[in-house]
């Protein structure tokens, strides 16, 4: 059958290849072992695009594949799961008919040894740990400074598009204020498109450690060819705040008998917050304004003056 495809790849003006998995693979009653597409598909995919470079190859897919094979399409659909509607909707897509307007919701990795569930899973002696911690998806990716296939948020379109210079309400945000980003957006290619601008928000120097940067706000616009909008996105105290436990014994810790500080081992010196909440550290904080996780078209700087919180729930 392989033999049989790649003749016919080479035979025809151009090849769509629908590949993927089903539920026999991806189920929520079970996990899979490997990243790698069943079967042969993998080398189908390689054999095909050899005989003729003007392949599309449509990944059926609920969850990523390795795609180490990715540079020899001429392009590639992430189709996911569509459904009863999904044939209607890929050919629009493929005729042109509508744009790729999709974002990944997903980071997909260049390895199955990449992913931030490696080492801890499917765990031992009954016994599963969340090792990633704070480090979930892109944010492993980001802080780790792995390189990945395709980023969380990347998705192309039929058109192009320019994000302009963000102009923020205010260079400062306090206990109870909105910081609002007004994003200017141009359709700067020939047909009807749209753009998803996302925001991510990279603290400088946090108390406790954080993720290199996290996804905050977003929002997608549809312009006409040669149109320009102004995207509103607006950022509250929970977009700048994180998580602490808190250390409700340090006090205790602290002193040895007779009284005398000293610094506790586990921990990055002498200060603590012994309630736990969500809190805002004093400090500059780094808005990354893009296409995805790893495509930055501008960066703002914010500051937030003096520490708050706890927030309430």
């Amino acid at each position: 059958m392989l033999t049989r495809a790649v003749a016919a790849a080479g035979d025809a003006d151009a090849v769509l290849m629908l590949v993927g998995t089903n539920g026999d693979w991806e189920s929520e009653g079970h996990d899979r072992q490997s990243m790698d597409l069943p079967g042969d598909q993998d080398e189908l995919i390689r054999r095909v695009c050899a005989a003729n470079p003007k392949t599309v190859v449509c990944l059926n897919s609920g969850s990523p594949v390795t795609m180490d094979w990715a540079l020899e399409p001429a392009a590639i659909l992430q189709t996911w799961f569509g459904g009863q509607e999904m044939s209607g909707a890929l050919v629009d897509i493929l005729f042109g008919e509508a744009d790729p307007g999709g974002r990944l919701p997903t980071t997909i990795p260049i390895r199955l040894e990449h992913n931030p569930s490696f080492g801890n899973f499917p765990g031992e002696n009954s016994e599963l740990r969340y090792g990633e911690g704070l480090l979930v998806g892109y944010r492993w990716y980001e802080t780790r400074g792995l390189p990945v296939r395709f980023p969380f948020g990347h998705g192309l379109s039929y058109t192009q598009f320019e994000i302009g210079e963000p102009r923020l309400s205010s260079d400062c945000h306090g206990p109870g204020s909105l910081l609002t980003l007004d994003v200017p957006v141009t359709n700067t290619g020939d047909r009807v498109g749209s753009e998803v601008v996302q925001c991510y928000v990279a603290p400088d120097a946090p108390m406790l450690f954080r993720p290199e940067r996290e996804l905050r706000a977003f929002g997608k616009v549809q312009l006409e060819p040669g149109e320009s909008t102004t995207l509103t996105l607006t950022l509250d105290d929970r977009a700048f705040a994180y998580w602490d436990p808190g250390d409700a014994t340090f006090a205790e810790l602290q002193k040895r008998p007779g009284g005398t500080p000293q610094v506790v081992p586990a921990g990055g010196g002498g200060q603590r917050r012994l309630e736990a909440g969500w809190y805002v550290d004093a400090g500059t904080y780094l808005l990354h304004i893009g296409r995805s996780s790893a495509e930055t078209a501008h960066i703002c700087p914010v500051e937030v003056m003096k520490e708050f919180g706890p927030l309430s729930r």
